[in-house]
């Protein structure tokens, strides 16, 4: 949608729309909403490739961390190799990009010259596409595409190169991205640094163009690596807040080797830094609340629920003070207490949650406990008491 948050969405809000298990956030993005570097969904090329900056890709039986090269041309009325520089983005100062119907719009920053062509398929990662120039549109800063159609947008300088196409002309587009087996990467996440190479933690920011302070002080951190019998591993790392200042990017990489992996990749972090299992955050933003991102990835599941699933209680005090700890557990409507394993805790306002279902008071105040089973939840609310003698201020 054309609106502030331009197609960005609270993780939790795109787990349950998509009807998935799980999900983290995946890269970087600017307040336009499109993702800083590569995406590619289920084999379709949505987002171009930051120039320096790695990916994260799988498919059937495959992941790998790579750099990726992107080049694309608009080819008409005898021009050939037209270089397009951009891909579902916001077009800006003498730029020409093309805009599919997964961006919803055509975007530019100053009133701008586009050309509406008739477009039939996937935009995929390598590949020539023929189309007709449907319309042509001058002085706009938003155009919308409709199904089976493509835009290419040009502004200040770059107009010219494109002000003479017209309607009933043909037009083709041939894009070529370098880096990857296409024939076993289905899908592609960017962010960057590699932090972790053929199972050694790596120092890579500078080569893609982190700074210091972004690498060597402690944040909120999102990664995402892959084991030598090639597991995936999912990592949030909380920051910024009482109970967890952060990592550096070498911590992080750190915890990514100590679970085997032998590849792994940084995406996203500080507020945008999230995990969910079905549509429950189980980290604390360091916001305070979700922030809407551009992009994530997600965990499906064949798995089918109970057609019959039992009432849950969460069992234990429904008070903790400032700085001390109380333990819940789920009871099901037959008396029984569920494995810890089979629970997910997680807690928001003044209070915080390990997995093991332990509380710990953080400040005076109330504080919210939920436990999520098979996608189930149940609530529980919490009373964090000061110490006595002790103010319990904020």
């Amino acid at each position: 949608k054309d609106d502030d948050l331009k197609g960005r969405e609270p993780l939790s809000a795109i787990v349950a729309r998509n009807h998935a298990v799980a999900g983290i956030n995946g890269d970087f993005f600017p307040w336009t909403g499109d993702p800083l570097g590569a995406l590619v969904r289920e084999g379709e090329l949505v987002s171009r490739p930051m120039a320096g900056r790695s990916v994260f890709a799988w498919g059937p039986s495959f992941s790998a961390v790579s750099r990726l090269k992107w080049s694309a041309t608009a080819s008409f009325m005898g021009q050939e190799g037209l270089k397009v520089d951009g891909l579902n983005e916001q077009c800006g100062k003498d730029m020409i990009v093309l805009n599919t119907p997964s961006a919803g719009y055509a975007l530019s920053e100053d009133k701008s010259f586009h050309a509406v062509f008739q477009f039939e398929g996937t935009l995929t990662p390598n590949g020539t596409w023929k189309g007709k120039v449907i319309t042509t549109v001058s002085d706009q800063t938003r155009v919308p595409i409709g199904p089976s159609q493509a835009v290419l947008t040009a502004t200040g300088k770059a107009i010219e190169k494109l002000q003479y196409l017209a309607k009933g002309e043909e037009l083709t587009v041939k894009v070529e991205t370098t880096g990857l087996d296409w024939s076993k990467a289905v899908n592609v996440v960017g962010g960057g640094p590699v932090i972790v190479e053929q199972g050694k933690p790596i120092q890579s920011w500078d080569a893609e163009n982190f700074n210091d302070e972004f690498a060597l002080k402690r944040h909120p951190r999102t990664a995402v690596g892959y084991t030598k019998s090639g597991d995936l591993w999912f990592v949030v790392v909380e920051g910024r807040q009482e109970m967890s200042v952060g990592a550096t990017i070498d911590e992080l990489a750190s915890i990514m080797t100590s679970l085997g992996c032998v590849g792994a990749l940084n995406l996203d972090g500080g507020g945008s830094s999230e995990m969910a299992l079905s549509s429950l955050i189980v980290n604390r933003p360091s916001d305070g609340s979700e922030r809407p991102v551009a992009d994530s990835i997600l965990v499906y599941s064949d798995r089918t629920q109970d057609a019959d699933p039992p009432e849950l209680v969460i069992q234990g005090r429904p008070k903790v003070e400032v700085g001390g700890a109380t333990d819940y557990t789920v009871v099901d409507d037959h008396g029984n207490t569920l494995p810890g394993s089979a629970v997910i805790w997680a807690a928001s306002g003044d209070a915080w949650i390990d997995q093991g279902g332990r509380l710990r008071g953080l400040r005076a105040g109330q504080a919210v406990v939920t436990a999520q089973v098979n996608g189930r939840s149940v609530v529980l609310k919490v009373t964090v008491e000061a110490q006595p003698g002790s103010s319990g201020g904020r």
